[in-house]
């Protein structure tokens, strides 16, 4: 059956009238529409996996999300499951525990993220998830939260790339010490966590390549024995 994040109806997919025909496949999407979030560009990637695969790995409660968030040793994870009272336009809410390095200070902090996803239907393969990232307990919480914009975006049945931007967005403006203490801390913990999870995509697309070549080495090596090109 379909899935929470399967989002546009029948009749609606019928009168979906965005250009399947554009020149690169990726014109009219909703992840290419949408430009990354102005403060870093963290990952870029292509992965040999569908769009939905890559969606599903990143924003259910897949063994993939569980796996990365124990290695980075959150704790206290519940995710609330997606809303969908609007077909295009989904949210939930995470909450967890993360370990604090700081030697001054509390070792751990709570941390409410709040998602949203947006998806112009399942014909466009892929989405966006926009996400803000409130740590509560640690200095100057007050001041500011982090903003990150995940892009999936379809590139061919089993291909797909993930964008990640991020930014760091005041509530109140801190005087510049301050100012350069967040920035310094925040970048480093999320320069660490998005090149974790891409380091672990890469893993787990290394992992299915491996699952899906035993099925098909016999069948390849039999197209090379009657020297077909592959193509």
């Amino acid at each position: 059956g379909a899935g929470p994040l399967d989002l546009l109806s029948r009749e609606e997919l019928l009168t979906d009238t965005s250009n399947s025909s554009s020149s690169t496949g990726e014109e009219g999407d909703l992840a290419a529409l949408l430009p990354d979030l102005s403060g870093r560009l963290l990952i870029n990637s292509v992965f040999h996996m569908g769009a939905e695969r890559l969606q599903q790995m990143l924003f259910s409660d897949s063994p993939f999300l569980q796996g990365f968030l124990q290695q980075r040793k959150f704790t206290d994870v519940t995710l609330s499951p997606w809303s969908s009272d609007s077909k295009c336009h989904q949210r939930r809410v995470l909450t967890y525990t993360i370990p604090i390095s700081n030697q001054l200070g509390p070792k751990s902090a709570s941390v409410v993220e709040t998602q949203t996803l947006f998806r112009r239907g399942p014909q466009a393969g892929g989405c966006v998830v926009d996400s803000e990232v409130l740590t509560q307990g640690i200095p100057y919480q007050d001041y500011f939260y982090t903003a990150h914009r995940y892009c999936i975006l379809g590139l061919a049945r089993n291909k797909a790339r993930l964008r990640v931007s991020s930014e760091i967005r005041y509530r109140k403006q801190p005087w510049s010490l301050v100012k350069s203490l967040i920035e310094k801390n925040s970048w480093s913990g999320i320069e660490d966590y998005f090149h974790h999870l891409d380091r672990e995509l890469a893993k787990a697309e290394k992992l299915s390549l491996e699952e899906g070549g035993k099925d098909t080495r016999g069948l390849l090596s039999g197209l090379r024995r009657r020297k077909r090109p592959l193509s």
